[in-house]
């Protein structure tokens, strides 16, 4: 059946829809199976990006993704919505001024390396070229102002999430210089401000 007839008896937005659907359902696939080797916990691993199957949801990131890229500002508004609300997202843990518990922190490890998976189409923790790639990635996934919001126990916690997969595989070297720049024990800076980005 042709895409012009389906948009026009469905909406513009079904078969977008229809792709993103797709997207989030391997997503949840590789956050499980990411998860598994950052200790998260099993319920949040079911639970996760639930809230991206709701209708204005999912229309609003399907329509950016893989549609006509109409509506910019909703987009942004869920996305926004999203992160602030999902206890797998840092902005969370910023907007509500709180702690990133290890529990929290394998959830947010188990997303990242999920969406890396997709960049890279391999987990970073399984193929040394991936994680090389993603060394680099991950610095534009944290800016510096977050980084500076979150506590010493929370980088803390993060960076522990983050290395436990990698521990089981060394030829996967992991050293994130924007959170290897703390101290895994105290969650301190321990180089001058200026080189976090090095």
């Amino acid at each position: 059946m042709n895409i012009k007839i389906i948009n026009f008896i469905f909406g513009e937005n079904f078969v977008p829809i229809l792709k993103y659907t797709k997207f989030l359902v391997i997503h949840k696939k590789d956050v499980f199976y990411a998860g598994l080797h950052t200790g998260a916990n099993i319920i949040d691993l079911i639970r996760h990006d639930f809230g991206k199957f709701t209708p204005k949801q999912i229309r609003n990131y399907a329509r950016q993704y893989f549609g006509s890229k109409k509506w910019p500002e909703r987009y942004k508004a869920s996305r926004l919505a999203h992160r602030t609300l999902n206890r797998h997202h840092i902005q969370f843990y910023i907007q509500n001024n709180t702690e990133i518990s290890p529990r929290d922190a394998a959830h947010i490890a188990a997303d990242w390396l999920a969406m890396a998976k997709v960049k890279f189409k391999a987990f970073p923790y399984e193929c040394p070229h991936a994680a090389n790639k993603w060394e680099k990635e991950i610095k534009k996934l944290l800016t510096e102002d977050e980084i500076k919001q979150l506590s010493p126990v929370s980088r803390k916690n993060l960076l522990e999430a983050f290395k436990r997969p990698f521990a089981k595989k060394p030829e996967t070297q992991f050293s994130v210089s924007i959170l290897d720049n703390f101290d895994i024990n105290t969650g301190q800076l321990i180089t001058p401000k200026n080189s976090l980005w090095d």
